[in-house]
């Protein structure tokens, strides 16, 4: 059995994470979604940890073998290791992305090194959508509860609608 963890802010949820998460519930027994807060974020996040969360929760309930935990401003591969995961599943849209998540791995190894690090792309056409594209120039503008649809699950729509009114 492997498990498997997926962090990330999630500030929303949007479709590319959706799609590892998706392929990672594939590919791993066991994949724990955690929610991470960073003292550097913690006055710019939308929605709570626990907001955020419960919107995962709604998303995944199709998957089975996918469950979602908080993590608060800790070292992701310690959580990993605390709980026997042996994989950290990490997104990359970019050369950007994919140096910064190389320096993160290089770190990682030196706290633990059984634990291995997969880089996952987004599929094509949605390579551009982030959380904070979602936030910055989707929400907002007349009739953005329509558009919104194409970047997050329903759940985040919803709880963007309430949100944003």
């Amino acid at each position: 059995m492997v498990k498997a963890v997926y962090a990330g802010s999630f500030d929303p949820l949007t479709v590319g994470h959706m799609s590892i998460i998706e392929r990672s519930a594939k590919i791993f027994d066991d994949l724990v979604v955690v929610v991470g807060t960073s003292a550097d974020k913690k006055e710019q996040y939308m929605f709570s940890a626990q907001e955020r969360m419960l919107m995962i929760e709604e998303s995944v309930r199709h998957l089975p073998n996918v469950k979602v935990a908080i993590l608060d401003n800790g070292f992701v591969v310690k959580y990993a290791a605390d709980i026997n995961a042996k994989v950290l599943v990490r997104g990359v849209r970019s050369p950007d992305d994919f140096y910064n998540e190389s320096l993160m791995d290089e770190a990682n190894s030196l706290m633990d090194s059984t634990i291995t690090t997969v880089f996952m792309r987004p599929p094509k056409g949605i390579e551009h959508v982030s959380s904070s594209f979602v936030k910055r120039y989707i929400v907002g503008p007349d009739g953005w509860q329509g558009v919104v649809r194409k970047y997050v699950p329903e759940s985040v729509a919803k709880a963007l609608e309430v949100k944003i009114k």
